[in-house]
């Protein structure tokens, strides 16, 4: 997350928000047709984050 965040704000960008969708709640999540997403790590890491930016 940190090369993310120091490239947006090397480019120019404010970063205002991040987000991280998802429950903290491990019985909401799929393990995945081949077990590759534990349920108790989906959990705890986010699939998805979504910087909310404004350019500088």
């Amino acid at each position: 997350m940190g090369d993310i965040y120091n490239g947006l704000v090397g480019s120019g960008f404010a970063v205002e928000r991040m987000r991280e969708p998802g429950t903290s709640d491990p019985e909401d999540y799929d393990p995945g047709p081949w077990g590759e997403f534990t349920p108790e790590l989906m959990s705890k890491l986010p699939a998805v984050l979504i910087f909310e930016t404004r350019k500088e």
